[in-house]
């Protein structure tokens, strides 16, 4: 009732907002958390309405609907004062959103402002990653704060940048050279995996055994290649179904297993 004779009322849309959310009415909620934002703001208010318009991204994120939650992410943005506290959290939301590359632009911004903020640094690593640049996670990451993040991340990062035989500016040998070491890489755990299994008297003994034979043969097979950009392509694409192999005869996937089947995802390289 109160709505009806206030139409143009941004508090009572504010709580009729939240009620609707409580209930679990997310496009009523939705309408008035637009109803409230589209109000008429004094100067003064701004910030309310900013501290307002997380409050709805939140609700956003919470409700999956994360195509809205990037469009207010972006409005907000558009808002923040300069600094590293809004920086990070324009970042966090933007990378809840699941747009990493804006992500990194907030965070980087943080890091123009405070180059040694080792959050910065650490966010920025992280949205770097799940953009696909990896040197550039690696670069984040090596300086950040050593969170349960960050410890998850650095070696996988490494291990990608180690590996991967299509980052720019490698030789054609060295990119072949790469392809070999994951294979042996991947060798290396097999084995291990083999000799704990067959210790224990494990009944896929025989078919890891197998499996170390087949992927033998394969690295024999990749260093005969003379190499080239395709010869390079198709090594990749086979060593990483050849760790998907592994990861599922072992029963885990290892950061090896898993750094390659990243870089072939980044590269759209099938199998």
């Amino acid at each position: 009732r109160a709505r009806e004779r206030h139409p143009d009322d941004a508090e009572i849309s504010l709580r009729l907002a939240r009620l609707e959310a409580q209930t679990g009415r997310t496009e009523e909620a939705i309408r008035h958390y637009q109803s409230t934002l589209l109000a008429l703001w004094g100067p003064q208010q701004l910030a309310r309405r900013r501290d307002l318009r997380v409050q709805y991204i939140e609700f956003l994120l919470g409700s999956n609907e994360n195509a809205r939650a990037l469009s207010e992410t972006l409005l907000l943005a558009g808002e923040i004062s300069d600094d590293v506290p809004s920086r990070l959290q324009v970042g966090e939301l933007f990378l809840r959103a699941g747009d990493a590359a804006r992500a990194l632009t907030q965070f980087e911004g943080a890091l123009t402002l405070e180059p040694r903020n080792r959050t910065a640094l650490a966010r920025a690593g992280d949205a770097a990653f799940q953009a696909g640049n990896f040197r550039l996670a690696a670069r984040y990451l090596a300086r950040a704060d050593d969170d349960a993040r960050t410890r998850e991340l650095r070696p996988l990062v490494e291990t990608i940048v180690a590996l991967d035989p299509l980052l720019p500016g490698l030789s054609t040998a060295e990119r072949q050279r790469r392809v070999l070491a994951a294979a042996s890489q991947l060798a290396t755990e097999l084995d291990g995996c083999r000799a704990d299994r067959c210790d224990r008297g494990d009944p896929q003994c025989a078919a890891i055994g197998a499996l170390a034979e087949e992927l033998a043969s394969t690295r024999a097979s990749l260093r005969r290649r003379r190499p080239s950009d395709e010869s390079v392509d198709a090594g990749l694409s086979t060593v990483t179904a050849m760790a998907e192999r592994v990861a599922a005869v072992c029963g885990a996937e290892s950061r090896v297993v898993r750094a390659l089947g990243l870089i072939a995802a980044h590269h759209g390289v099938g199998h």
